[in-house]
């Protein structure tokens, strides 16, 4: 795949990755940072509700964006109505009580790392080979 892609993610183990955009936040932030990719004209390659992981669970997400190889602006509708609907689906949603400990926000960035590397593996953005040697800080 070219370098025309983006993650953003505001998981601290991803932001090492090349072309990631590192969000200072929360889940919605990360869903903001995309819808607005999305209306200059990136499409999103990995769904930001994958896993099937209660939004009031998740802590950390990562989302991969491909940039349109059209000259212009296109909205891609699909990505839209996606990322509109992850929104919709999450902006309710509050942590629950789970207790926040070192340990569990480990976790949760490792399951988030997860559901991200095939979908990185499938586009050619890492190797197979490249998980297992990517440096994320530990």
């Amino acid at each position: 795949m070219s370098s025309s892609y983006y993650l953003i993610s505001n998981n601290p183990r991803i932001r090492t990755l090349p072309r990631c955009i590192y969000v200072e936040g929360f889940v919605l932030d990360v869903l903001v940072a995309a819808r607005d990719k999305v209306h200059v004209g990136y499409k999103i390659l990995s769904h930001p509700l994958s896993g099937n992981i209660a939004p009031s669970m998740r802590i950390f997400m990562t989302i991969i964006l491909a940039q349109s190889p059209f000259e212009g602006h296109f909205t891609d509708i699909e990505s839209l109505n996606v990322i509109e609907s992850a929104l919709e689906f999450c902006k309710d949603q509050s942590l629950s009580n789970i207790k926040l400990d070192q340990k569990v926000l480990e976790d949760m960035q490792y399951l988030d790392e997860q559901l991200i590397m095939p979908v990185l593996c499938r586009y050619g953005i890492v190797s197979k080979q490249e998980v297992c040697l990517i440096d994320r800080g530990k």
